[in-house]
């Protein structure tokens, strides 16, 4: 019964150093020292503007020389439609991650030939656009005036608003603070205003416009986002 019992003890012990050095290997493997950079841009080249605070609009990064065939990276799109991935050099491939953005479906990729650094453009073909968006306060006013074009038919406006949050993260599935919705959700051009004199208790307010998309999970927004102070 020793034997048996000293045979196991070794045997668990043989194990735990294996799995130690196995750890220790993967520990020593160099961290990714290249980096893929760029924006989300409409097919004029405008960066189109998302919410961008919990990862809800994705890419896919696939590398289809890896030889484990792994899984896609995802790729986080940021509120000014701007995105990065640090990964290891090589050919990659970065495709649209379907029904997460305010933007038409579709299957282009675009292949990078990784060495250090690259910067690229993924371009999308949105069902509206929003455009000359400025913004102003005077006194406890705020507003905002905008533009709002169609790209693609077939899909209406459900709701147009300017909204304002205590951080930068401003949206419709955000921390929202105050939102005013138009009167309409027509193209053309869009004037709002909204009385801000009740949220003097914030030190820091930020501000943008955005419309909702009838059937689309993700809002559409300025990509540019508003200090209010």
């Amino acid at each position: 019964m020793k034997k048996v019992l000293l045979q196991t003890s070794l045997w668990a012990t043989l194990a735990a150093v294996a799995v130690t050095l196995a750890a220790c290997a993967l520990d020593n493997y160099d961290e990714p020292d290249a980096q893929i950079t760029g924006k989300v841009v409409d097919r004029s080249g405008n960066p189109v503007g998302v919410m961008g605070s919990r990862g809800q609009v994705t890419l896919q990064l696939w590398q289809p020389s890896y030889p484990l065939k792994a899984d896609a990276i995802s790729v986080n799109v940021s509120s000014d439609g701007s995105f990065a991935a640090k990964v290891f050099n090589g050919e990659y491939v970065l495709k649209m991650r379907n029904n997460t953005g305010p933007w038409v479906n579709n299957t282009d990729s675009v292949v990078i030939n990784l060495n250090g650094s690259a910067s690229v453009d993924f371009p999308v073909t949105p069902y509206y656009t929003l455009g000359a968006a400025t913004y102003s306060l005077n006194g406890t006013t705020l507003t905002a005036t905008f533009s709002i074009t169609e790209v693609t038919a077939g899909r209406s406006i459900d709701e147009v608003a300017l909204m304002v949050n205590k951080t930068q993260f401003v949206g419709f599935d955000g921390e929202v603070h105050v939102k005013k919705e138009t009167s309409g959700t027509d193209v053309g051009s869009h004037t709002i205003a909204m009385d801000i004199g009740d949220l003097t208790e914030h030190r820091k307010l930020y501000a943008r416009v955005g419309l909702r998309i009838s059937g689309i999970g993700q809002g559409l927004y300025d990509a540019k986002t508003f200090a209010v102070r």
